[in-house]
């Protein structure tokens, strides 16, 4: 008899970052349904049996603690692993004590992705995908495609897939930088996550970009950060364009 696929429920506001952990989980075996924000996760999760949660730390109308906390009132029991581009100001107790089994850093590799999933769901993956080392301050080409290839498996079709949305994302960031500053909070958050997408789509200069600016802001060197940002991120819309 042929065992089921194991069930797992992937929340992410980052279209990005949300198709990247779809398509590894589903390489990996997985039934994988997914959820684009807090209300939207809390639909699904009532209306389907899922065996593991994915669920991103910092989505706008409700954070991974909050929305675990949501789930578990209506009886939800599964394993939740929270997501995130960084846990900088996050307490592996911390996360504990809100209820998750285990974190999960992105950009991840399929094999650090694999390794999660077989260590809460027991799965019989015969592939071992190739890792990838997260991306080096030191490293920095606009556009690295073996880095985003190693990320996905060596996908060419997926690659360009997530750059697409990848650029779609640029250029409604650079579109708001320009029209109006953001608050400070609010761009840090977006620099947050710009930063998992930038590891998923081999954009690795701009990966850094992300992180000086994020820990600039409100600091005497955020100006020269922000420039630095967004001549990169111009710099890889134009590299992205390129490779249509």
């Amino acid at each position: 008899m042929i065992a089921a696929m194991p069930t797992v429920l992937i929340a992410d506001d980052d279209p990005v970052s949300l198709s990247f952990l779809q398509t590894a989980a589903e390489s990996l075996g997985c039934s994988v349904s997914t959820a684009a924000n807090g209300a939207e996760t809390l639909r699904v999760a009532e209306a389907n049996n899922f065996e593991l949660l994915l669920l991103d730390l910092n989505m706008p109308d409700m954070g991974g603690p909050v929305l675990l906390q949501a789930l578990r009132a209506r009886g939800v029991r599964v394993p939740a692993i929270v997501t995130s581009a960084g846990f900088e100001n996050e307490t592996a107790a911390a996360l504990v004590a809100a209820g998750f089994v285990d974190t999960l850093e992105k950009p991840a590799s399929l094999e650090t992705i694999e390794a999660l999933l077989q260590k809460h769901l027991a799965l019989n993956s015969g592939m071992r995908p190739r890792s990838t080392a997260g991306p080096s301050p030191m490293a920095l080409p606009i556009l690295d495609d073996k880095s985003a290839l190693a990320a996905i498996g060596g996908d060419d079709d997926a690659m360009r897939s997530l750059r697409s949305l990848f650029a779609q994302e640029l250029e409604l960031l650079e579109h708001d930088l320009e029209s109006a500053a953001p608050e400070l909070r609010v761009l840090s958050e977006r620099l947050h996550r710009l930063r998992a997408s930038s590891g998923f789509c081999g954009a690795t200069a701009l990966a850094a970009a992300a992180l000086r600016l994020q820990q600039a802001l409100g600091r005497d060197f955020a100006r020269d950060a922000m420039a630095d940002f967004v001549r990169i991120c111009s710099a890889t819309r134009q590299a992205l364009a390129a490779q249509r």
